[in-house]
């Protein structure tokens, strides 16, 4: 015993102090004589807790006195810094059981009550009783980590210079693609090679809560939930050698692919003209979600991101299952219920949806934010609704209508603007359909450019191929209005005399002998209107595509791919 208790705190009937027991408080100098303590201390109180976790056992449960006494000597432990010391100390958990603090959760999301219960999954969560302080103090994890644990995302790029910094690496990637089109023209070129057959870029201006969020403490990641972004969605799942390949600045998985478009290394990185923390999240077959990931570069936005790992990856199905929806702010602006609204207003669009996305999808966000401190790209401005809505109508007016002619897997684009009241629109659609044997041709087609590097790389001799197929456009712009256009497309891949020492140079500059036409056939039914007569015979402009339009003329009635 002592003669004063344990600051804010009785520890009886485990230790008593004289205020404890009035009677004996007018013999104070009697107890000081005969050894008493003049009072209690943080590690009498540890004693008590060992105590009372003895008593208990494994599965007995706190009384409402020992939970105070154990909350009370918990906080003096780290008022008077004795935690580190301390050996098997135990905490309450919100089912009163003690358990050492590797077995507690700290609940730092404040998730809907239900979605977890106390000894579901074996998970035991700090009593609410307990400060923050004491949890931050005694390690407890947060919910946030362990129900969405994260892995570090390095970024892989080869240094020009011993000192060379990731940022001024992205500059130098994408210093020639400005912030224009080019933008959607890689991002498309990249789910063209992705096998994907659609991909829709939205210009989002929602605002998002940010409660439940992976680290709802960080406020440049809750920041980010209050930005307007560019959502750039494709229907085909990543997979993990996609992840890795994004995070190889001028890499990627591609380098040693000629037969993909975007071959050379630069794809994914004309984001950074929008934004300087691109996200994704990846969907499996069948649509849950399955990572999700973020790039941060600058070091300014994601929680724990460092020059080493400026990224993170968060698997989304774990041993908990599904931990999207106890995350219900982060994933607000990937919630496809969102592509359900948009696909009701352009049916063609989102279609895999009611087939339960059978090849899986990714969605992309752009959030209009720059660094503070430094920028990906340092003379790049913070992008704007407004600047995006005219790069929208720019694609759409400039190169929409023809640039489905020689993709090889994409046959459907939109953009679509959802408002601040999220109310959505569509600011124009392009789709390219072929009848049965036009996509069984260009099936077979794309097969044999899949095989070909190898043969040719060889030196070996080849074998030309080729396709010949109708295509029919369609345009529909944001006033609704549709146009639609008949093709014949022709493919060539490989001519039988080229020489073997040309081939091995041209495969070292990941070149292929590859060529295209497409022609507009005449609608002959309207041939009666003079007004169509007189405009069909004047020339059709024919562009220059390397599979999507370049900003050249052929000077030729055809439009010519290579």
């Amino acid at each position: 015993c002592a003669l004063k208790p344990l600051e804010n705190c009785s520890l009886a009937p485990y230790r008593y102090s004289l205020q404890d027991a009035s009677c004996l408080r007018d013999h104070k100098a009697m107890w000081l004589e005969s050894g008493v303590s003049k009072c209690l201390a943080a590690e009498d109180g540890v004693e008590v807790v060992h105590e009372i976790h003895s008593s208990l056992g494994q599965h007995g449960t706190l009384s409402h006195e020992q939970l105070d006494i154990v909350v009370s000597v918990a906080n003096q432990v780290v008022k008077y810094k004795k935690g580190p010391s301390i050996p098997n100390f135990v905490l309450p958990s919100t089912a009163n059981y003690l358990k050492s603090p590797s077995e507690l959760i700290y609940d730092d999301q404040y998730l809907e009550k239900g979605l977890i219960k106390e000894d579901e999954k074996s998970l035991y969560f700090l009593h609410k009783s307990v400060t923050a302080e004491v949890a931050r103090y005694f390690s407890i994890q947060p919910l946030s980590i362990k129900v969405a644990p994260s892995e570090a995302l390095e970024v892989e790029y080869e240094s020009t210079g011993p000192h060379e910094s990731i940022t001024h690496r992205i500059k130098c990637l994408v210093e020639d693609y400005g912030d224009n089109i080019d933008v959607f023209k890689e991002l498309i070129q990249n789910a063209d090679d992705a096998g994907a057959s659609e991909i829709v870029f939205i210009l989002d201006q929602r605002n998002f809560k940010d409660k439940t969020l992976f680290d709802p403490r960080h406020s440049n990641w809750r920041k980010l939930q209050h930005v307007p972004s560019l959502l750039v969605f494709n229907n085909k799942k990543f997979t993990d050698k996609d992840i890795t390949g994004i995070a190889q600045l001028g890499k990627g998985t591609k380098d040693n692919s000629p037969e993909t478009i975007g071959r050379f290394g630069i794809g994914f990185n004309v984001a950074y003209h929008v934004t300087d923390c691109p996200m994704f999240v990846s969907h499996s077959e069948g649509g849950k979600p399955e990572n999700f990931c973020t790039f941060d570069p600058t070091l300014q936005f994601v929680p724990g991101s460092d020059k080493y790992n400026p990224g993170k990856r968060w698997m989304l199905q774990g041993h908990l299952g599904d931990i999207s929806e106890m995350f219900e702010d982060q994933m607000a602006p990937f919630a496809t219920e969102t592509l359900k609204k948009l696909s009701s207003i352009c049916p063609q669009f989102f279609q895999d949806s009611s087939k339960k996305w059978p090849n899986g999808f990714v969605l992309f966000r752009l959030p209009f934010v720059r660094g503070e401190r430094k920028r990906c790209i340092k003379e790049a401005k913070e992008m704007t609704t407004e600047n995006m809505k005219d790069l929208f109508l720019s694609f759409c007016s400039n190169i929409g209508e023809n640039c489905l002619l020689f993709l090889n897997s994409v046959r459907k684009i939109a953009f679509f603007e959802i408002s601040e009241k999220n109310k959505c629109s569509l600011l124009g659609s392009f789709t390219a359909s072929l009848d049965k044997k036009g996509t069984q041709g260009s099936a077979s087609f794309r097969s044999e450019m899949l095989s070909f590097p190898s043969s040719f790389k060889s030196g070996n001799q080849i074998n030309s191929s080729s396709a010949v197929y109708e295509v029919t456009t369609q345009t529909i712009d944001r006033h609704s209005n549709t146009q639609r256009q008949q093709w014949v497309v022709s493919k060539r891949l490989g001519s039988n005399d080229i020489s073997p020492e040309l081939q091995i140079k041209a495969s070292q500059c990941s070149f292929l002998p590859f060529g295209g036409v497409a022609a507009s056939v005449p609608d002959f039914t309207k041939f009666m209107d003079p007004k169509v007569v007189k405009k069909s015979t004047q020339k059709p402009k024919g562009m220059v595509y390397c599979y999507l339009p370049l900003p050249h003329a052929s000077q030729l009635p055809v439009h010519v791919n290579g």
